[in-house]
């Protein structure tokens, strides 16, 4: 029997193990975790990744070196590293989440609010700078998405980002995205009051690190000494023993599964804990798990075994691998090519330093007879002024010793060997950004964008393609975690949608009864919030132009719409809030038809005002102005636009507006705005 295929706990049809202590439960969890093991050190970059990090962290020089050779580390592959990192990271929130359908365009909006606010709060590209930091050193970086009651004043989504050696696989497909996976374990270290704190039923059933090195936990702190294998953590505590690692820490599994069991019986099934938003019912022949499985499990006994928390249906996990290939389950690490450069520059270096050693400490020879052993040992080239008693009877009794001599072409070579590195590395055209003596303009932008490498044009593509995960999983957790108070916070009383008064309240999930208007069947009132969730969030699709996150383009965005405001098609609000300047306050409502004309019921035509003969219009409400087509009608209400200045030239708009640095004639510079 295959553990992973009929002896799976769920797989089967209709069968269910849901008492967390079975033993065949337990067993197919450690099977999964060996063969995931397995799967993942198969790949050759996974024995690769520690010492690409050494290399990163310096330790580049191998073998026992005598103190008098230098010991000199010219870290080039650390500066690479940052120099991909600082530009991939430096990106701009632009992805947009849209939808077809117009009567949902205040959602779509509010989604884009709340999604700007949680990256600038919770510091997502630094997070995201870690992430890439762990693709590039090791070849894969892993981001855990998931949302954290405890963060912030009302929780939020944060991303964590983790080591992708602490991600087993179970059953991996050879796709490009890990949410093809039949099932995904996540390797976590927790400490044992945590723990506790969470199953005070299970504290004498926790356990420790059964598994030694082989279960080692890569995203926390490395274990240097072996843990004593006999005694669980709580009784280490207690007797005093050393657990062998910097703090006491129990390895937890969270083990997400796309489990296609069904309910076999003839009753509706309760599953999930009641109470929470992932409790629901299960009709008869319908999958139990239609949102994935999760299992909760220590070395020893397994915690939870229910639904996924998640609305989203995905695993909370996304790969990020700056340069994959289609045969490496991992990335190739950026790191890896570079160390025999890295060797020869740090090789060539300590050589030269060798050569200007011996210069500095010349040697001596001298005659045993004309000089005294006891001076010699004291004698040192280095002091100034130094001085020696020589007998003449025995000739030249004393000299001094040239060093070697480097070739002529040595520094060349030296100077070609850091070339070389940069252009392997993908950064040697980076040093012309600091060449650019003026503010980005259209020609400037496209040079900034030329001497970006192809390399990191494609990683920060690889970027892109690993943001859609992540944004589907946000976009899922703010339509299930984000109450009516949570947005109002965010983005004021323009938060508030029709959805927070109809059947189901307080969530932006709609909640339709057949005959109202735009009325859809997947939105019916009675079908639960958690269903309505998943069908509304998909009519939202991510999008993102490609090549547009980096900040490399945020400049030419903001030229663009000062042209287009120029030009009358975008409205003083939008512009504004482009070029970052706070303060600027929301645009007043409008008024919008609330329906269609008054209609005769006995002619069915529109009726007729009897004062003027003309039809009578409809009936009207005040909107917020939030599209910038509304917001041009609010700002012509108000009779305010962009004006032009009286004296000098008219701008022809036949190129965009540019800053440019010019001459102050005091010896300083000054920006200034030109135009065509």
């Amino acid at each position: 029997m295959d553990p992973l295929t009929d002896g799976h706990p769920g797989l089967s049809r209709g069968q269910v193990f849901y008492d967390t202590g079975d033993s065949r439960l337990r067993g197919w969890i450690r099977e999964a975790i060996d063969e995931g093991e397995r799967i993942n050190k198969s790949d050759p970059s996974f024995a690769r990744m520690d010492t690409c990090i050494s290399y990163l962290m310096g330790e580049q020089l191998q073998g026992r070196r005598p103190k008098y050779v230098p010991a000199v580390v010219i870290n080039e592959v650390k500066k690479t590293i940052r120099e991909h990192i600082a530009t991939l990271t430096d990106i701009r929130p632009l992805f947009a989440f849209r939808s077809q359908n117009p009567q949902f365009e205040q959602q779509g909006n509010l989604l884009n609010k709340n999604t700007v606010v949680w990256w600038v709060n919770t510091f997502a590209d630094l997070d995201l700078a870690d992430v890439v930091a762990q693709s590039a050193t090791t070849g894969t970086g892993d981001c855990v998405v998931e949302f954290d009651p405890a963060f912030g004043p009302l929780g939020d989504t944060r991303l964590l980002p983790r080591d992708a050696r602490d991600t087993l696989p179970i059953r991996p497909s050879r796709t490009r995205s890990l949410q093809d996976w039949e099932g995904v374990i996540i390797k976590e270290a927790h400490s044992p009051n945590k723990l506790a704190s969470m199953y005070p039923e299970k504290v004498g059933m926790l356990g420790g690190n059964s598994r030694g090195m082989i279960g080692q936990i890569y995203t926390r702190f490395k274990r240097l000494v072996k843990t004593t294998e006999d005694l669980t953590i709580f009784e280490r505590l207690k007797s005093g023993h050393d657990l062998g690692a910097v703090m006491p820490e129990i390895p937890l599994y969270r083990i997400y599964l796309n489990d296609r069991s069904i309910n076999g019986g003839d009753s509706d099934r309760l599953m999930g804990t009641v109470g929470t938003p992932w409790c629901y019912l299960v009709k008869p022949g319908e999958r139990l798990y239609p949102r994935k499985r999760l299992i909760l499990s220590t070395d020893t006994t397994v915690l939870y075994d229910g639904p996924s928390p998640y609305w989203h249906g995905m695993y909370p996990i996304s790969r990020l691998k700056l340069d994959p290939w289609p045969w490496a389950f991992f990335g190739l690490s950026l790191v890896h090519d570079l160390m025999p450069l890295q060797d020869a520059i740090n090789m060539v270096a300590n050589d030269f330093l060798t050569v200007f050693s011996q210069w500095a400490n010349r040697g001596a020879i001298a005659d045993k007879n004309a000089v005294p052993e006891s001076l010699l040992e004291n004698f040192d080239p280095r002091r100034p002024n130094w001085k020696l008693k020589l007998n003449p009877t025995y000739g030249d009794g004393f000299k001094m010793v040239d060093g070697p001599q480097l070739p002529p072409w040595s520094m060349e070579f030296f100077q070609g060997m850091f070339a070389k590195f940069e252009d392997h590395a993908g950064t040697a055209n980076l040093q012309q950004l600091l060449n650019l003596r003026q503010m980005p303009s259209g020609d400037t932008i496209e040079r900034f964008w030329q001497a970006m490498t192809p390399e990191m044009r494609r990683e920060g593509r690889m970027i892109e393609a690993f943001l859609r995960d992540v944004a589907e999983m946000i976009k899922g957790n703010q339509f299930q975690y984000y109450s009516t108070k949570r947005r109002m916070m965010v983005s004021g009383s323009s938060a508030v949608t029709v959805e927070d008064y109809d059947l189901d309240p307080d969530n932006m999930v709609p909640a339709m009864q057949p005959g109202q208007d735009g009325y859809v069947p997947q939105l019916d009132a009675s079908k639960p919030r958690d269903e309505r969730a998943q069908y509304f969030q998909s009519i939202f699709a991510f999008t993102v132009a490609p090549n547009s996150m980096l900040a490399t383009n945020a400049m030419e965005r903001k030229m663009l719409y000062l042209q287009l405001s120029r030009m009358g098609y975008i409205d003083v609000w939008s512009l504004l809030e482009m070029l970052e300047i706070p303060n600027v306050g929301a645009p007043p409502p409008i008024p919008v038809p609330a329906g269609p004309p008054p209609m005769d019921p006995a002619t069915g035509q529109p009726m007729v005002d009897p004062m003027t003969g003309q039809p009578m219009p409809p009936p009207m409400m005040m909107k917020p102005a939030e599209t910038i087509t509304e917001r041009l009608q609010a700002q012509q209400l108000m009779g305010i636009g962009m004006t032009e200045s009286p004296a000098g030239r008219k701008a022809s708009g036949q190129k965009p507006p540019h800053l440019e640095r010019k001459s102050d004639g005091q010896g300083g510079e000054r920006v200034t705005m030109a135009e065509s």
